[in-house]
């Protein structure tokens, strides 16, 4: 409870009034504490004069019968600035009376007397309280400021104290100084602060410090493993929620819930806490409660330990009339088990549940008391693995050794013991384990045998695990579930898996036909109406109730590496391949059948599922394999593919291409347009690395291809159409390799037939018109550019043709209208795309070039620009050298000669290395090369005249100096 006063009034005469405020001090605690344990311990804190009023109730309470339960209840007091032996301020004392929140008023003559330093009438009531405080054992803290308000301390440190210096009292006063004022001595910033964490331990020693219990049973039935190591952050909340806070909660019973992954260490940790605090209780018992059986046999042993009835009833009422008693429930991973049926009905009593099911936390008593014990920490880890071998912990080089060891385990702690035992045996050695554990990870990590200390390997726990799932499978479709969406993870990477994926997937499976893999996957039987989120719920619940996934806020999954390691491993060859192609189809399904942009929040989530899927053992083999199924397989290689092309990742994206079409060409006549479309696909992938002469080679093989009598379409508008897209794209090949007369011509006769089969206003004709605009813009033919790219951006405002526009703009030195569009379009595409998406990264460079004239951005924006571009593309990537280009002629406008030379010969040995020293962009970049050298000795040499007109004037005017 809390107790204020108007320290006005409580000093407003004399220091006699005190007496009327500590007499309703004591009845306000004897009215709170009638209606609970009048015997309860007391604890009573004060600030500055309420330190008075305390002293002064505790002396009552002792001479006056009526009150003597408040004394004999009392442990500790504790003073924040009492002046006990008065103050200098008292000249002031209205200072201290404003410290408490009191009314300005004017003292007394006999107040300020009073509170004097050295005042007869303080020493008299403190040497009373003195000699009650060494009667009684009272624990004292006092707590004294050491910063001044105004010129000097309100209350000093000796006044502060209640024992002077050179006393010795039988009482114990803790003295702790605080760094601050008198009105801040009591006030903490949070429950951090130094003076909150000194107060609050303070109280903690004087309700347990020199308490001990006489421990009479220690029923444990495993012991702790000597060699435990870290979880210092797990060890500290069960310290201070079960034994240290005690004194703070409302209830007496705390229940504490540590959940997690098998093998975790929530068994160990609970067992270290029951060794450590052994003397804390009367009884410290175990039960098991991975089956009813177990745990009704834990309670027959503990009923016959203690002579009780062998009964859980029974022994449950035993423990409810005893006090200081802990109860470890061991093992209750199953998520149907009630728990109840094992908790004592009491006020009393400390009960640890570990457990798999993280749903087992609404057992705990408060929401603070549960934790999730996972991984361990790095250092504490390889210690752990250093001791478990018996290696020197702190060897360096040992150390160095071992932590990719522990890495490679997942730092998850009972496969660190494993490994341990393993090294012990000398069976590996620490250097080489890493590379035995890669192909042989159970038998490497089972081979040397279990410690005494446990019961069951890493995999035998985790088999149990799923072992109970299969037994419920039996029964519920649920598991059914979720024993195959296990296995379809552990396929996927470990990390990161959407549920949104599933999602796109089953809606998407709309548009393929009844015979693809997907379709007998359990998320389409499961669902069979469409994307059901609460059957999906369901089975991820089954697998969360054993701690085999985590499922953060955003829906995202992830598992332990050393579980999908093992969940893969597990099953049978056949089950392998169904569960690769129900990850892999579900990832192709996932993404519609045509490319409808870039989505970064999912697109760009998908990557590291999609190489998992590619570089299993299974992926090579039976994604590129001449087996059943192949066209749709040749689909889903053509839609991750797509993908890697989209953030410009082109060598993948080849890869996959030449894969796919060696394959096909075995399956597929070859013009036949799947044939033709990949490589298409390649082509574009060979101008993106800037292999534009293969390009040209591989674009001219396909229209070669494709203009067969025998080529095998649809119909023969989709043949015209497809033609004209070939030669379009050749064309745009030709300019790249500057090339210009030759694409020129090929875009001018295909811009004709394109016009007279398909109409001005056709996609097919516009796209045409912009390979033609971009030739004749190449050419610096900017006037006609700019008529054909208006009439683009009038029927089409999209981006690219937005920024075409922009740059001829800029080309015939309007440059105003440039920036404005480049400005507008890096703005959509930054929301859409993201910051660092390649398209967005070339936008800016863009729009960094059409700002120079107005200084835009300024040099150093400019100069970190180019670090993300390379840091994100590449130094050889096309952004990077047109980023290049721009930064130098920056450089040139701030007449930094060197700098600029430095980026510009960096360009022309990029351009050289991809483009060849013939490519006209390469010829460009040497002649601009050549003309900052020249620029900077012209620069150098008129430095130089200056500098020695400069030293003439200087000695001319010397030597006017000196005749003057």
């Amino acid at each position: 409870m809390t107790f204020g006063y108007d320290a006005t009034a409580a000093f407003s005469k004399s220091v006699a009034d005190i007496e009327d405020h500590a007499r309703d001090l004591l009845y306000s605690l004897e009215e709170v504490r009638s209606s609970r344990n009048a015997n309860r311990p007391l604890v009573l804190v004060a600030h500055s004069l309420g330190g008075h009023v305390i002293k002064q109730s505790l002396v009552i309470a002792a001479r006056e019968s009526r009150h003597r339960c408040i004394v004999d209840s009392t442990v500790a007091v504790v003073f924040f600035g009492t002046p006990h032996q008065g103050s200098d301020y008292a000249n002031n004392v209205t200072s201290i009376a404003n410290a408490l929140g009191a009314i300005t008023f004017k003292p007394t003559a006999t107040l300020l007397e009073a509170l004097k330093f050295g005042s007869p009438k303080l020493k008299l009531l403190t040497d009373q309280f003195v000699a009650l405080a060494e009667q009684r054992q009272f624990n004292i803290v006092s707590f004294y400021e050491t910063k001044a308000i105004g010129w000097k301390l309100v209350v000093t440190k000796a006044s502060a104290l209640l024992t002077p210096p050179g006393a010795v009292y039988t009482f114990r006063e803790l003295q702790i100084p605080v760094p601050a004022d008198h009105r801040g001595v009591c006030q903490f910033a949070s429950q951090d602060d130094r003076t909150y964490k000194a107060f609050v331990g303070s109280v903690i020693q004087a309700l347990h410090g020199d308490q001990e219990v006489q421990n009479e049973y220690f029923l444990i039935s495993q012991s702790a493993n000597p060699n435990f190591t870290g979880r210092a952050d797990v060890q500290e909340l069960l310290d201070n929620n079960l034994v240290k806070n005690t004194y703070m909660r409302e209830q007496d019973q705390e229940i504490f819930v540590l959940y997690g992954l098998g093998g975790s260490g929530k068994t160990q940790v609970s067992l270290k806490f029951a060794h450590d605090h052994r003397n804390d209780f009367f009884g410290i018992f175990w039960i098991d409660a991975s089956s009813v059986a177990t745990a009704q046999q834990g309670f027959i042993k503990i009923a016959r330990a203690c002579k009780q009835k062998e009964t859980i009833k029974a022994i449950k009422t035993w423990l409810a009339d005893k006090e200081r008693w802990l109860l470890i429930i061991d093992n209750a991973d199953d998520p149907s088990l009630n728990l109840s049926q094992y908790i004592p009905d009491a006020n009393t009593g400390t009960i640890i549940i570990t457990t798999r099911c993280p749903e087992h936390r609404k057992y705990a008593s408060r929401v603070s008391n549960s934790y999730r014990v996972d991984q361990m920490d790095p250092e504490d880890a390889v210690s752990l693995l250093l001791k478990m071998a018996l290696l020197n912990v702190a060897d360096e080089n040992a150390r160095g050794n071992a932590m990719p060891v522990v890495k490679a385990l997942g730092y998850l702690a009972l496969a660190i013991v494993q490994a341990g035992a393993t090294l012990r045996q000398q069976l590996c050695s620490l250097e080489s384990f890493c590379d035995v554990f890669v192909h042989q990870k159970r038998l490497l990590l089972e081979a040397g045998g279990m410690p005494d200390d446990y019961q069951n390997s890493i995999y035998t726990t985790w088999e149990m695990s799923v072992h109970q799932i299969e037994v419920l499978s039996l029964t519920d479709s649920s598991a059914t579930y979720a024993l195959e969406l296990l296995q379809t993870f552990s396929c996927l990477h470990f990390d990161g898996i959407r549920e949104e994926t599933f999602e796109r997937a089953r809606i998407n499976k709309f548009d393929y036909d009844d015979e693809h893999m997907f379709v007998a996957t359990a998320t389409c039987s499961m669902m069979p109406s469409g994307w059901s989120p609460l059957v999906f719920a369901k089975a991820l619940k089954v697998l969360l109730d054993f701690s085999l996934i985590t499922v953060d806020e955003s829906r995202r999954i992830s598992m332990h590496p050393l579980v999908h390691e093992w969940s893969r491993e597990r099953m049978t060859l056949d089950k392998r391949t169904f569960a690769w192609e129900s990850a892999v189809s579900t990832l192709a399904m996932s993404l519609p059948w045509k490319y409808t942009g870039w989505d970064p929040h999912y697109h760009g989530a998908l990557f590291p599922h999609i190489e998992a899927c590619l570089s299993a053992a299974e992926g090579n083999k039976l994604m590129f394999a001449d087996a059943s199924k192949a066209r749709e397989r040749f689909i889903m290689v053509d839609k991750f593919a797509k993908l890697f092309e989209a953030v410009w990742q082109y060598k993948r994206a080849l890869d996959l291409h030449d894969s796919n079409l060696r394959l096909k060409q075995l399956t597929q006549l070859p013009n036949d347009p799947s044939v033709l479309y990949t490589m298409r696909r390649q082509a574009e992938c060979l101008c993106g690395l800037y292999r534009f002469e293969e390009a040209a080679r591989c674009q001219e093989q396909v229209l070669m291809l494709a203009d067969q009598p025998n080529c095998r379409i649809l119909s023969e508008d989709l043949h015209t159409l497809l033609l004209f897209n070939i030669k379009r794209e050749l064309a745009d090949i030709y300019t790249t390799l500057g090339q210009f007369e030759k694409a020129l011509a090929a875009l001018e006769e295909v811009m004709h037939a394109c016009n007279q089969e398909l109409g001005a206003k056709d996609p097919c004709t516009r796209k045409i018109s912009q390979s033609l605009a971009c030739c004749k813009y190449s050419m610096c033919r900017f006037a006609e550019t700019v008529k054909l790219q208006e009439e683009i951006v009038k029927d089409d405002p999209s981006a690219n043709n937005k920024h075409a526009l922009a740059m001829t703009y800029f080309a015939l030195g309007q440059k105003a209208k440039a920036f404005t569009i480049q400005r507008e379009i890096l703005q959509g595409v930054t929301v859409v795309l993201g910051e660092f998406h390649p398209r967005t990264l070339q936008c800016k460079t863009f729009y960094l070039a059409a700002g120079r004239y107005r200084d835009t951005g300024k040099l150093k924006a400019r100069e970190n620009h180019l670090e993300v571009v390379i840091a994100n593309l590449g130094e050889v990537h096309l952004v990077t050298r047109q980023h290049m280009a721009n930064l130098t002629d920056v450089y040139m406008d701030y007449c930094l000669f060197e700098k600029a030379i430095k980026i510009q010969e960096r360009a022309v040995e990029i351009g050289v290395k991809t483009l060849g020293h013939e490519h006209p962009s390469t010829r460009d970049s040497a002649l601009k090369l050549k003309e900052l050298e020249n620029k900077l000795k012209k620069a150098l040499r008129i430095r130089g005249f200056y500098r020695v007109i400069g030293q003439f004037l200087k000695i001319n005017t010397r030597s006017k100096l000196k005749s003057t």
